[in-house]
């Protein structure tokens, strides 16, 4: 099924200026939006933000974190970090955190202990940040790793659920939802597991299917929720 947009009043703001560009990440953080990295005809590491949405600035065209696509990346804490992806050749497992209105960055580690991953899921969830499935070694994951400081890492899986990547992730309340995403053999997943705790998953029943998978990449911040689509078109709403 197509991506489709959460409910609410969506409206365009134009252009991030870009001809083609996907697989970035997509950051809310000090009231502004950073997209980060992404593969256009090559990897990127390219940073553009933008306070509103509409006017978007190069922030660098070689981020510190090199060229990647299909990372993880968001806020924690106040913080961006950067983890796991591809960049020009191989499958990542460093840890990038960038601190403060002067884009410092600074490497936490170049191999935590989960295996070289991308297309992986992440959140900020109770108190920590969690990685969640993804590609490694070329076959779909169920494993979670969750972090408090970007450094150490602790292994919470294998989950219950399917092996997958691209995952939709979300947190809502004290729950943290994995949904859809791709099996193996690269079949749509139309499934949803939700934690409280990060280690024990319960699948939710009774929903409707086609809804869960390709979820766009979104951040929010004052209320307002961005995607940028891999055209480079960004749309904003308050779903």
């Amino acid at each position: 099924m197509a991506a489709q947009l959460p409910g609410g009043a969506w409206s365009s703001l134009g252009s991030l200026g870009v001809r083609f560009l996907e697989k970035f990440g997509v950051v809310a953080i000090g009231g502004g939006f950073f997209v980060l990295g992404g593969q256009s005809a090559q990897a990127e590491a390219t940073i553009y933000a933008s306070p509103d949405g509409i006017t978007w600035d190069l922030v660098t065209p070689n981020a510190p974190c090199g060229p990647r696509y299909s990372m993880c990346a968001l806020n924690y804490d106040g913080n961006m970090y950067v983890f796991a992806g591809r960049n020009a050749t191989d499958a990542c497992n460093d840890v990038w955190i960038c601190t403060g209105g002067e884009m410092a960055w600074k490497q936490l580690t170049a191999h935590a202990p989960f295996p070289p991953t991308e297309q992986a899921g992440c959140a900020a969830f109770d108190g920590g940040m969690f990685l969640l499935g993804g590609l490694s070694d070329h076959v779909a994951t169920n494993q979670v790793w969750a972090s408090y400081d970007g450094a150490s890492w602790d292994n919470l899986g294998p989950a219950p659920w399917p092996g997958r990547y691209r995952p939709a992730v979300a947190v809502a309340g004290n729950a943290l939802y994995v949904m859809g995403g791709s099996a193996n053999d690269g079949n749509t997943l139309e499934d949803i597991w939700v934690t409280t705790t990060g280690k024990s998953w319960t699948q939710v029943e009774n929903f409707e299917p086609g809804v869960v998978n390709a979820i766009p990449p979104t951040a929010t911040s004052d209320g307002t929720t961005i995607y940028v689509g891999s055209m480079g078109g960004i749309w904003a709403g308050q779903p």
